[in-house]
């Protein structure tokens, strides 16, 4: 049985092996294929390797113990096993190779939005007790007030900016483009 690391993940197996028995394939929901399997499995080389859990992560088994399909394929890829980092989803989860490691903070920094919020945006919240928007962001474990504003868009565009200054690359940015009637720049083309 692998081994549990630290951060909860399980130690991968070796890249030999892994590269012996998958193959790397874009076109595969997974992002894997069987290359080998043993004569008692159901699988045969050429299926998808791994099933998609209800979290929407695909994991496949390797000697009866399962792992991420993305953490394998960062490891294939990159010859880094990534140990105790987490592998990030750059875009979302249904792509599993638009993948970089991160740090726990910098994945949480590229997290969505919480659907059922009170704003379209994240780290916006509407009061109605003062008829205002507040934004505010989490840093290091650590709520930073970043104002009130009159109108959503001046929320989440302060947002964006306190997103893009602790987070770099890694920062989810609110799309300003989604207001409609609002002559708002998306978060792209915004200076």
């Amino acid at each position: 049985m692998a081994e549990k690391q630290s951060n909860g993940y399980l130690a991968l197996p070796e890249l030999e092996l892994l590269e012996e028995i998958f193959e790397i394939d874009p076109e595969s929901p997974s992002g894997l294929r069987w290359k080998k399997t043993n004569k008692f499995s159901k699988m045969k080389p050429g299926d998808i390797a791994g099933r998609k859990t209800h979290e929407g992560y695909w994991r496949v088994k390797v000697n009866y113990t399962a792992y991420t399909c993305h953490r394998i394929i960062y490891y294939m890829q990159t010859g880094e096993d990534p140990g105790l980092k987490m592998i990030d989803h750059v875009s979302s989860r249904e792509n599993n190779f638009d993948i970089r490691a991160a740090t726990n903070a910098q994945n949480q920094a590229n997290k969505k939005k919480t659907p059922g919020c009170s704003s379209k945006f994240k780290g916006v919240s509407f009061y109605a007790k003062h008829n205002k928007y507040k934004a505010g962001i989490m840093v290091s474990g650590k709520t930073l007030h970043l104002g009130w504003f009159a109108e959503e868009s001046e929320a989440a565009r302060a947002y964006n900016a306190a997103a893009i200054q602790h987070f770099g690359e890694f920062a989810a940015l609110n799309d300003l483009t989604i207001l409609s009637g609002d002559s708002v720049q998306s978060a792209e083309t915004a200076e």
